[in-house]
């Protein structure tokens, strides 16, 4: 299980405080830098949802960000239930309660995911 970064925390701990203050379901995006540890603080936001009962989707723009953000989770919490939806991968996971994928592939997939 990996240990996050002072300001990984920081934007992990402060995603939850933002969707804590509102009445409703808000959508979540998290801007930080290149090479800031953006697939972990996603996998920290993750492994918290999923404890909670709560389904993620985590959209990516190319397959390789798919396995990067994969290891992360499972560098995170191995025991999380994760799949990838990504055409270029030939994964069409849409069952699980953490999906990655691709923007194109979850948008032609949107009814198999249940939305």
């Amino acid at each position: 299980m990996s240990s996050f970064y002072p300001y990984q925390q920081k934007a992990i701990t402060a995603a939850f405080k933002f969707l804590a203050n509102f009445p409703v379901e808000q959508h979540l995006c998290i801007e930080l830098p290149t090479g800031a540890g953006k697939s972990y603080v996603a996998a920290g936001v993750c492994d918290i949802a999923a404890k909670q009962g709560k389904r993620v989707l985590v959209l990516v723009p190319r397959k390789e960000l798919c396995a990067q953000n994969m290891g992360a989770l499972h560098s995170v919490n191995p025991g999380l239930d994760v799949g990838v939806c990504c055409a270029a991968l030939k994964q069409y996971d849409t069952g699980n309660q953490i999906i990655i994928g691709t923007i194109q592939t979850i948008g032609r997939r949107m009814e198999d995911l249940g939305v």
